[in-house]
């Protein structure tokens, strides 16, 4: 198909401009499939899919953490207000055994504040206990949350690495079928090349199609048998299209 000269002494195209045009269509929708293919290889989707999750997994990271960080400030706080009544009441019981205090009036004072003391104490603690409870809680989720976006980050590197590796063979592959649709660009002549790129750019990548079987290989129609002699019977000069798709129809 290589071999064949699409072009006559006159200039005009030959019997083999078809075949060139056949094979120019052939890398051009090769060409298409490989630009294609690097545009929605099913690791660009996973990678694509990883960065969002990972987006939101950030944000409510981001969340928790927060939470987690205003929370051991009140535990901290709440923490300081447990050993401030524990330290009155160290200070009221060491003077309520000390003998120092003989009226029994404030003895009666000082034991029911210590009293109310220790019922402080226990609340404060059972609060900060509660908190406590919840830090855990929330460092847990915290933990998981990073552990899960260190493994997201761990298999989009290796995402993009295989994203990467197909993309130069893809290039590679790329260089050398574009070189090929310029010889073949070379064999055919240049009104037919313009007409052939037209054509394809408004229909969807196919401007060249073979006849088959008294088919149109391109909208796949069949032909009523006075088109399919006008296409196989038409001078070499001339330009053979489909009435209903529009593409060129090579016999």
């Amino acid at each position: 198909m290589g071999d064949a000269s699409p072009v006559g002494p006159g200039g005009e195209p030959t019997q083999g401009s078809g075949a060139a045009l056949l094979f120019l269509q052939e890398h051009d929708s090769r060409i298409m499939a490989l630009r294609n293919e690097l545009s929605v290889m099913p690791e660009r989707v996973e990678l694509q899919l990883i960065a969002a999750r990972m987006g939101e997994m950030k944000v409510r990271l981001g969340e928790v953490a927060r939470i987690r960080d205003d929370l051991k400030a009140r535990q901290e706080d709440l923490d300081s207000r447990v050993d401030k009544v524990a330290e009155r009441k160290r200070k009221i019981e060491g003077r309520l055994y000390s003998g120092e205090v003989s009226s029994p009036h404030d003895l009666q004072a000082m034991s029911a504040e210590v009293e109310n003391l220790s019922r402080q104490t226990s609340d404060l603690e059972d609060e900060e206990l509660g908190m406590i409870e919840e830090l855990d809680k929330l460092s847990a989720e915290i933990d998981d949350m990073e552990r899960a976006v260190d493994a997201m980050s761990e298999r989009s590197e290796e995402l993009a690495d295989k994203i990467q590796a197909r993309a130069v063979e893809i290039d590679a592959e790329l260089t050398l079928v574009i070189a090929d649709r310029e010889k073949a660009v070379a064999q055919i002549p240049s009104q037919l090349v313009f007409a052939y790129d037209v054509i394809r750019d408004r229909s969807g990548g196919i401007g060249a199609v073979a006849l088959v079987g008294g088919r149109c290989g391109g909208c796949h129609l069949d032909l009523p048998e006075a088109e399919i002699e006008r296409i196989r019977k038409a001078p070499p000069g001339e330009l053979r299209t489909c009435e209903s798709c529009g593409r060129l129809i090579v016999p």
